[in-house]
């Protein structure tokens, strides 16, 4: 990370061997070592997961997009990520008018503990992604938003 202008700015990771495009977001996996996904069908889903919540957010509701990283697409990272964490959105140093800011998603690439077995692993990666989104939807209006607000926002 690094600190700019008193924000916190996340670098993408790049050692994820793998990547999937659907139509609106690319996702980059692995299927070996500790970042590894079971399989390619995990991305495939929740690349699905993340096209339905595209279309309810954009398409239903009328939000604008987020920002799109590199070659028009939505940047998503699926790793082996922290205890308790099902996902997190960063903001990143790419160029873009003030106040809005570029962003990506950091998936798990399980949810098999046991903190999270009180939903499918389906499940999980809906409620996540439809969480996650709005806060790179929230960073395309304004990066520098209160991050209470941010929270309470996209938790509805």
């Amino acid at each position: 990370m690094t600190e700019k202008d008193g924000k916190f700015k996340a670098i993408q990771p790049t050692d994820l061997d793998q990547n999937y495009n659907t139509e609106h977001f690319i996702f980059y996996y692995t299927l070996e070592g500790n970042d590894a996904v079971e399989s390619l069908e995990y991305i495939i889903e929740m690349g699905y997961v993340y096209e339905e919540v595209w279309k309810f957010y954009i398409d239903t509701l009328g939000y604008d997009p987020p920002p799109l990283g590199e070659n028009n697409f939505y940047q998503i990272y699926v790793q082996n990520l922290p205890s308790f964490y099902f996902g997190i959105t960063y903001t990143t140093d790419g160029v873009i008018s003030e106040p809005s800011c570029l962003s990506f998603i950091k998936m798990r690439n399980n949810y098999s503990a046991s903190q999270f077995s009180l939903l499918t692993e389906l499940e999980n990666i809906k409620v996540t992604a439809v969480h996650e989104f709005f806060h790179a939807i929230q960073f395309g209006y304004n990066c520098y938003e209160k991050l209470w607000m941010m929270e309470a926002t996209a938790v509805w």
